[in-house]
Parts: C-alpha cells; sequence; structure tokens
C-alpha cells in the first residue's frame, strides 16, 4: 500500500497494542553532558572574593573573565558540590529576566546552611534563567543579594552577609548579567 498504513480491524489493533506492551521497551542509550564551560575553583574563589567589595551595583566582569550569570552557576555549583576535580561546568542560563525589587532595607545575615541548601535545590533544578527573587532562610533575596549570598557562603562564612545590591544595568533585558553559554 503506498504510505506503508495496514489497515486492520478494531480486535486486531487491539492485540497489536497488548504484544508491543508485553516486549520489554529497549534500553535507551544515556548520553553524557558534555560541552559548557570549566571553571577553576579558585576562579569561583576569586570570584566570591571580587563580590564581597560590590557595595551599590553589580560588577560586569568578575575575576576569570566571567559575567554574573556565569558566577551565580559557578558559585551555586561549588557549594552544591557539584564538582569535578578542580573545575566547575556551566551549563546554559540567562541572566534575569525581570528586576525584582529589594525588600532589604540594611545588611542581614542567613544561616550558611540555608544558603547551601537553596544552592543545591536550584541546581538539582536549574532553569533557563537566572530567577529575579529566591527565598533563603526566610528572606527574600534578589537575584543580585542572591548573587552576594552563594560569594559569602563560597567565602566561608557564617553567618552568611547579604545588603541590597543593583544589577550592572536594570533597564536591560537579562539586567546586565550577561549569559552563560554552552559552545
Amino acid at each position: 500500500m503506498p504510505g506503508h498504513v495496514r489497515v486492520v480491524t478494531a480486535n486486531q489493533a487491539r492485540l497489536d497494542t497488548l504484544r508491543a506492551y508485553r516486549r520489554p521497551a529497549p534500553e535507551e542509550e544515556v548520553v553524557p553532558d558534555v560541552g559548557g564551560r570549566l571553571v577553576g575553583l579558585d576562579e569561583v574563589e576569586q570570584a566570591a572574593d571580587a563580590l564581597s567589595g560590590a557595595q551599590a551595583v553589580l560588577p560586569r566582569t568578575l575575576p576569570g573573565d566571567l559575567n554574573p550569570t556565569e558566577a551565580y552557576f559557578a558559585l551555586a555549583l561549588a557549594l552544591a558540590d557539584r564538582t569535578e576535580g578542580p573545575v566547575v561546568r556551566l551549563g546554559a542560563l540567562h541572566g534575569p529576566a525581570q528586576l525584582a525589587a529589594s525588600t532589604l532595607k540594611e545588611p542581614v545575615t542567613l544561616p550558611r546552611g540555608e544558603v547551601v541548601r537553596m544552592a543545591s535545590a536550584l541546581v538539582a533544578a536549574m532553569p533557563a534563567e537566572v530567577p529575579g527573587a529566591l527565598s533563603v532562610g526566610g528572606r527574600l533575596l534578589t537575584a543580585s543579594e542572591t548573587l552576594l549570598a552563594f560569594a559569602s557562603a563560597v567565602r566561608g562564612d557564617d553567618p552568611v552577609a547579604v545588603h541590597p545590591v543593583d544589577p550592572p544595568e536594570p533597564n536591560q533585558r537579562g539586567l546586565g548579567w550577561g549569559d552563560a553559554t554552552v559552545p
């Protein structure tokens, strides 16, 4: 027949379906995750140190030639202990799509364990864009404040110190954070 379409009765279609269910499904080939920029843990620590100096506005670039999105991803991976030896592998991630209003009026401290738990949960279900705001330790933090919290936790601060900080470019899509791309 043209198109290789078989015409069968309803009963024959039911029997064919039941036979298909009885056959074991072929094993799917697992393709390992490849690609992504490799960032040394020493560069992640240098970026965390550089963020300790961010007062009013996040810098556009950080040590290791990281943009804020790459630093966010790398810091979260380091906190979640998702390393590959002395490096972390970044996947694709876009900067925050929207500017969230800060709820912080002054610097606050958070338990380091809460920040690590949030980073681990975030890495387990990494979205396509940096979330505009996250609840960490009972506080709603903007993306920029979450970046500072991750940096403080990577530096080993306990409690983690966070203060209000603005993104590099609040009027641009991605807020001037840049993107993490997979080559």
